[in-house]
């Protein structure tokens, strides 16, 4: 019973509900085996509880971190285009990534603890999104079938996980355009570590991991002469409600691409690109951040010249899905992805269809 009591005194009460606790300790906080486990897992099945015993844990600090009010780290892969085994070895590095900060961190305790399997942890599809025409945006199709599959996976990872504040750790594989859909549906009310898969490894790059860090991003600096990452200029202006962004911030420069395909349109055209590292982002959390921040910032001052946004993409996976955090549901427009085989520009999302799913 000492785990038991211990558990009681450490663990708040709604955790208290969901789990049976046996175990002896001692007074470092180390546990030790109890006999007749077998009938106490009985037991506590027969009442629909989780039994924590000395086979879950060995110590104290490691129940307070699955279970107390500690902040919970959890992987999470989203990935296009590849084949399901690769989506599993992105969540293995993951998982080894957040075990610098959490020695003894593994996702079979979450598997124990919250009833959470590797294919709950992995939005995927083995097959390329198609090219899609601007009627096919109103009704469903593949690229709003990974978005909704990315809702739908988070919403049972929050609701097997209750009572927790959990921290989600992104791991992508996926284009930038579905990046700041899916960002843009997430919205800034749940804290998320962002990571750039480069050379083999994940680099933590955007960590959003509480409040004040996603208030940060979303901080409005109204003056662009303060920005110190990007700057922001007309390509094309016009006396038009529809602007369309163009934004510059990894090595493709898509601008002459966006004036092309807005050649026979009467929209205004933005440059926002990255001035201070063009071409190439160091892996610098400042960097990544400060570019989000003023991203959205600028995009904030170009709403009062614009009813409607085009915004098209040249930009970092987790750079793109940390901007569409920060706008959220911001207005009426369009995200375009860019076809390689025509070197032109379709529509994948409207935005007044991304509701946050919080």
């Amino acid at each position: 019973f000492m785990l038991s009591i211990a558990a009681g005194l450490l663990l708040p009460e709604d955790i208290l509900e969901r789990y049976a606790f046996t175990g002896v300790l001692d007074e470092s906080g180390e546990v030790y085996p109890v006999e007749h486990l077998d009938n106490k897992e009985r037991a506590a099945k027969a009442e629909g509880l989780v039994l924590i015993s000395p086979e879950s844990i060995d110590n104290l600090q490691k129940l307070v971190y699955w279970l107390g009010n500690k902040t919970l780290d959890i992987p999470f892969v989203f990935v296009v285009g590849k084949p399901k085994d690769e989506a599993f070895k992105s969540l293995k590095k993951l998982e080894q990534k957040i075990k610098e900060k959490v020695t003894f961190y593994s996702i079979e305790k979450l598997k124990e603890f919250f009833s959470l399997e590797e294919d709950d942890l992995i939005a995927y599809t083995e097959k390329y999104l198609p090219v899609l025409k601007n009627e096919e945006l109103e009704r469903e199709n593949e690229w709003s079938n990974q978005i909704k599959k990315f809702e739908e996976k988070l919403k049972n990872i929050y609701s097997k996980v209750e009572g927790k504040n959990r921290i989600i750790h992104f791991g992508f594989s996926i284009p930038a355009s579905l990046a700041m859909a899916s960002g843009i549906k997430l919205g800034a009310k749940r804290p998320v570590v962002l990571y750039h898969y480069q050379a083999d490894k994940y680099h933590q790059v955007i960590d959003l991991s509480d409040e004040t860090k996603i208030r940060a991003i979303k901080e409005i600096e109204k003056n662009p002469e303060n920005f110190k990452y990007i700057s922001v200029y007309p390509l094309k202006e016009n006396n038009s409600e529809e602007v369309a962004l163009s934004l510059w911030i990894a090595s493709h420069n898509p601008h002459g691409d966006v004036l092309k395909f807005s050649e026979d349109k009467n929209w205004s055209v933005f440059a926002i690109e990255n001035k201070a590292y063009p071409g190439n982002l160091p892996l610098n959390e400042e960097v990544w951040k400060g570019i989000a921040k003023e991203v959205y910032s600028a995009i904030n001052i170009l709403k009062n010249k614009s009813a409607s946004f085009h915004i098209f993409l040249s930009s970092p996976v987790p750079e793109a899905f940390a901007i569409g955090m920060a706008l959220g549901h911001f207005a009426k427009g369009s995200i375009y992805n860019f076809n390689n085989q025509n070197h032109s520009y379709y529509p994948v999302a409207k935005i007044e269809n991304l509701v946050s799913i919080f």
